[in-house]
Formats: C-alpha cells, sequence, structure tokens
C-alpha cells in the first residue's frame, strides 16, 4: 500500500521517541499491524476468559471500542441486541466488516472514525462498552479525552470493560529495564494505580480492578507465582477493570 507504515524506519528505543502525532498512529496500525496482530490473536482463549466475566443482556446495546479485527463479535452477537465497532484503523475495519459478512451477522455496523468523535454523536446511547486491549496504545491526555467521552455516551448505571497489560509484570519490568523488547504501539502501559487515577479525572468513581493470568498459556502457567509476598505483583500479568457511572 501506497501509505504503508514503515516500521524499520521506527527508532528501536521507544523510550527515545518524540511523541507521535495522529497521522503517524494511523500509519503505526496500518496493514503490517493488522497481520501481525491477527496472528498474536488468533487463539480464542483471549476473549473467552473475559466473556465470562460479564453480564450480558439481550437488550444490551455495545461499542467495541479500538475494535480491531472485529473479533469480540464473533463472541457477543447473540448475548446483545446490537453491536457498534469503532477503530481508527481503515484496514482493520475492512477486516472486521468482512469477518461480519463471513460470519452473516446482522445486529452489528463498523465504523472507521476516531472514538472521541463518534461518541459525541451517541449521548447515553450505550449499555457497555469494551475497551479490550486499547489503552496501551493511548497517551495519557488522549486516555482523559477519550474516556471523558465514554462517560458521556454511557447510559446510567452503564458500565465499561477494559483489559489491559499490566505495568508491574515481569515481562513489562524487563521492556523497561530495555532487556526486552518493546511493542513500538505500546506507547501507554500502566498499573492499576495509574489507572485508578486517570479514572477519577475521567468522571467514573464506581471502579473495580481484577489481575488475570497472562492469555498465553505458557505464561498463564507462572499465575500461582503472584501469591507469594514481595514478589508477587511482578506475577499478576494483565488488568481487568470495571468502571460503572
Amino acid at each position: 500500500m501506497q501509505d504503508e507504515f514503515n516500521i524499520q524506519k521506527l527508532p528501536q528505543d521507544i523510550n527515545k521517541m518524540k511523541r507521535m502525532n495522529q497521522e503517524e498512529l494511523k500509519k503505526l496500525h496500518g496493514m503490517h499491524y493488522v497481520n501481525e496482530f491477527n496472528k498474536r490473536n488468533a487463539h480464542p482463549y483471549r476473549l473467552e476468559r473475559l466473556i465470562k466475566l460479564i453480564k450480558f443482556n439481550n437488550r444490551d446495546i455495545v461499542l467495541d471500542a479500538g475494535c480491531g479485527n472485529g473479533i469480540l463479535l464473533d463472541f457477543i452477537n447473540k448475548k446483545i441486541k446490537f453491536y457498534y465497532g469503532v477503530d481508527f484503523s481503515r484496514e482493520f475495519i475492512r477486516v472486521s466488516v468482512e469477518r461480519q459478512k463471513a460470519n452473516k451477522i446482522s445486529n452489528a455496523k463498523f465504523f472507521n472514525v476516531d472514538i472521541e468523535e463518534f461518541c459525541k454523536k451517541n449521548k447515553e446511547r450505550f449499555d457497555k462498552i469494551f475497551a479490550f486491549d486499547l489503552l496501551e496504545h493511548l497517551y495519557d491526555d488522549q486516555f482523559i479525552k477519550i474516556f471523558s467521552m465514554f462517560y458521556y455516551s454511557l447510559k446510567p448505571n452503564g458500565k465499561i470493560f477494559i483489559h489491559t497489560p499490566n505495568r508491574d509484570y515481569i515481562l513489562e519490568v524487563l521492556k523497561n529495564k530495555k532487556i526486552l523488547k518493546k511493542q513500538i504501539e505500546h506507547i501507554g502501559i500502566r498499573n492499576a494505580t495509574e489507572y485508578l487515577k486517570l479514572l477519577k479525572k475521567t468522571g467514573f468513581k464506581n471502579i473495580k480492578t481484577m489481575y488475570l493470568p497472562h492469555y498465553i498459556k505458557l505464561l498463564s502457567f507462572f499465575d500461582f507465582l503472584r501469591n507469594i509476598p514481595m514478589v508477587g505483583k511482578y506475577f499478576e500479568a494483565r488488568l481487568f477493570i470495571i468502571c460503572k457511572k
């Protein structure tokens, strides 16, 4: 593609990178990233375990923010009334629409638009908002703007469900120490305390945080280590956060 982002031109040390603008972020999530995402997230266990933690209603109108390849729709379309998927990557939206058509799912629609812009047009529209593996792709100020709009577009008593890496997890610590290579698109890895502060700034007060094992089976084997005093926090791999309006 003519506008395909050249990953090789990006500096390998993310800590030395200047802040990317919106256009650079969009190019970073182009076809190359779509293909890599599909490879990394092919196993259904990544979402299956999250779905089990959520109580659905067949009257639910939901928003999948940063929907990626739209795979969440495969798991929940029969549990809800209607699904909206939004992503600023047109490549992801194209793949999502193709997946929807292939699976003959009718109660869904995808939009290639910025999340803020979409939410502004949908005041108190959604019963549930899903932000799965989205937040690590946001700078702090973007997070505050987007989550303020999530609050705006949630119905009273609506909930947002968050799944994201934990900055205190041993692998993320090693990445920060430059022992392991970071994913260049992960510009906002945070821990639970940092998320709590940001979420309160956006209006959310009723917040519940859970720690989950890594969705990669081999890594999940070490989850038992999080019960060990002093070192346990380094084995809390993933954050699952529920916010109620």
